[in-house]
Parts: C-alpha cells; sequence; structure tokens
C-alpha cells in the first residue's frame, strides 16, 4: 500500500532542545522536567542524503517547527539552510521560533542565507512587559535585537502573537509596532491549547505561578473551545470520536513530519504521540503500533525514505482508520482529521488573523 502519491511539504523538528520553557508547550507537560524526553537535533546528513532527490523534486516546503523545541538552538541550523538550498532551490524554508537565543551576528547571518521565498515566523506574545509571562526566559532586549538583526540583513518575518488575557490589550499597538519594525505581516493566533488543557487536565500555569488565561475578547478565543461551550474529558471525546470517519489531511495535501530523533510520521500530530503518549495512555492503537512498526522501522537515521514512508507504519497507520480504537485506530487521527463533534482540530479553516504590511 503506497501512503502518498506525492509530498509537497516537509513539517520538521530539527531540534528538542529549547531556550523558554512556555507553560503551554508539549515541553512543559511535567513541569520543569526534560528528562522524559530526549534533547538533541537532527545532523545535516538527513538533509545532504537521507531525504532523496526525488522527494526534493516535488517539494514545495520545508517548515521549520516546534513540538519540544526551537529550529534556531541547534548548533547546526544554518549549515541545513544551507544545504537545502543547494540541493533544491526551489524549496521554501519557512520557520518558527521565539527569537530569543543566539546573537545579532547570526541572525543577519540567517537573515543573508535565506532566499526570496522563505521567511522566519516570530512567535512574540506580548510586549516589553508582557511577552516573558508565556514565553518563559525569553529576554525581550535580544528578541528585539535580534529580529531587527534579520531583517536589516533582508530576511522576511512575520510576527505571530497568541492572543491571551494577558496581553489581548496590547494588540493594536503591537500590530503598529511590528509595522514600524518591517515584518510583513502581523499574526493574531486563536490558540486551542485551552481546548487540549482542559482535555487533558493540564495546568497552563508559568514557573512564577500565574495561570495563563484566555481572552476575555470572544473574537480572540479559537471557535472550538466556544463551540463545546462545556468542559469534558478526554475520555468523553474519545467515546464520541470512536466511529468517526476519517479523512487524512497530511495524505492529501501531500505532507510528512520528522522528528527530532529522526523518526518519520504521517503528520505532526502522529508525531506528537510521541511525546504525549510517554506519560498519557488513552487505549487507543498507538502503543501496539510503536512496538511492533515503529523505533528503528522508521528512523530516518537507520532506513532509506521509501521503506518508511511505503512500509508497515503507515500501513497500519491508515489500515487504522475504519477501526475502533481498540481495534488499531489513533486518537490523534479519529479526533483530528475526522467528522467527529469531538474533533480538536479544524485543519481545513485557518483561524488565524493576519493583517499584510507589505
Amino acid at each position: 500500500m503506497k501512503f502518498y502519491s506525492h509530498i509537497k511539504e516537509i513539517d520538521i523538528e530539527h531540534s528538542s532542545m529549547c531556550n523558554a520553557a512556555c507553560p503551554g508547550c508539549t515541553r512543559e507537560i511535567i513541569p520543569g522536567n526534560h528528562k522524559w524526553f530526549r534533547q538533541t537535533y537532527l545532523p545535516e546528513e538527513i538533509y545532504s542524503t537521507k531525504i532523496p532527490d526525488s522527494v526534493f523534486e516535488n517539494l514545495e516546503t520545508i517548515f521549520f517547527s516546534g513540538m519540544v523545541g526551537d529550529p534556531c538552538v541547534a548548533p547546526n541550523f544554518l549549515d541545513v539552510c544551507k544545504i537545502i538550498q543547494h540541493r533544491a532551490p526551489h524549496v521554501n524554508i519557512r520557520m518558527s521560533t521565539n527569537g530569543g537565543m543566539r546573537n545579532p551576528e547570526w541572525w543577519a547571518k540567517l537573515g543573508a542565507t535565506l532566499k526570496k521565498g522563505s521567511l522566519v515566523r516570530f512567535a512574540i506574545d506580548g510586549l516589553e512587559d508582557t511577552n516573558h509571562i508565556y514565553r518563559v526566559n525569553v529576554k525581550w532586549k535580544k528578541v528585539l535585537e535580534n529580529f531587527r538583526a534579520f531583517i536589516d540583513a533582508g530576511g522576511e518575518a512575520e510576527w505571530q502573537w497568541i492572543a491571551f488575557k494577558h496581553n489581548e490589550h496590547q494588540i493594536e499597538q503591537a500590530k503598529n509596532f511590528a509595522r514600524q519594525e518591517g515584518f510583513s505581516r502581523f499574526i493574531i493566533r486563536k490558540s486551542h491549547k485551552f481546548l487540549l488543557d482542559s482535555l487533558f487536565e493540564l495546568e497552563n500555569v508559568n514557573k512564577q505561578g500565574m495561570q495563563i488565561e484566555q481572552p476575555m475578547d470572544k473574537d480572540l478565543i479559537h471557535p472550538l473551545i466556544l463551540e463545546k461551550k462545556q468542559q469534558f474529558t478526554i475520555q468523553d471525546a474519545l467515546k464520541v470520536s470512536d466511529k468517526s470517519c476519517v479523512s487524512c489531511a497530511a495524505q492529501g495535501n501531500g505532507m510528512a513530519y520528522i522528528s527530532a530523533e529522526g523518526y518519520v510520521f504521517p503528520c505532526v500530530f502522529t508525531g506528537t504521540c510521541f511525546h504525549i503518549f510517554k506519560n498519557k495512555d488513552l487505549g487507543d492503537g498507538w502503543k501496539y503500533l510503536w512496538e511492533n512498526y515503529g523505533g528503528d522501522n522508521i528512523n530516518l537515521l537507520k532506513q532509506d525514505w521509501s521503506k518508511i514512508v511505503e512500509g508497515s507504519f503507515f500501513d497500519e497507520v491508515q489500515n487504522g482508520w475504519m477501526k475502533s480504537y481498540k481495534q488499531g485506530k489513533l486518537a490523534a487521527c479519529g479526533l483530528i482529521c475526522s467528522n467527529s463533534s469531538a474533533r480538536i482540530f479544524d485543519l481545513d479553516i485557518d483561524h488565524d488573523v493576519k493583517t499584510e504590511f507589505k
């Protein structure tokens, strides 16, 4: 069985290391304890030889994301960007970062390295007096110096702002500041994390003990949170979605995900299972799938790309779509890419509010 007919985008968590301690991040499921996952980064060979030419030929975008880490913390990240642009000049490089690491000289090099069409999304969730409330450990002065160096060197930057109760009053001020500083756009993100906090009974509290709360303005709250209206548990959600019909967005749109350990997954959500289910067991098909078909079988440092994406792991993920959770369906599939009323994402709808500057 062939999972993909094509791959247009690869989402890569290049690094599982991070300078921040954002309370809503998967990294902080056990606040301050990072021993439950491996802090590492991908070697250059992933990009120079392990991702084959046949994939690069059809690829449009590589997006460097951060599930538990920030790509810019990795010591080889500049070299990685150069390798990609040498092998596939047509591929756009996009990334998300808190911008609070390294120095202006490094950011200037990144700005000069990235070709037109590539961009950096700076995740800045406040101004000088509020950004650190959620972006714990991130220094405002350093962020300012870094994004200015990047933009001055010719890099395209966009500002992403997650709306919280503690920063919603600053949105217009931040938007004007972003325009003045040379960002290409300002993005207000309506966070679904409050829904996940409720489902998994997580505390979204920073290290000073401050509860991170959703905005007061309903227009800044994710529609799925408003739709649910009342709290429900993860077990309630699984019960409702057990017989849901899955339509895989990753398969349909040609997307794949590579973790910082080198594992290749169909999407970032199945990749999330690798981390989340170390601390929780939802009784779905994940444990059987990982123990029998995961591990080295899907690690790009140990297996060829084609053997992974055309292998048993991807087959079993797809086979589970028509089953119940006990029979093998993944919770990630049933709660995200399905027609269930218990879904926790709207992958086909962009709820971000974007303001273009140029």
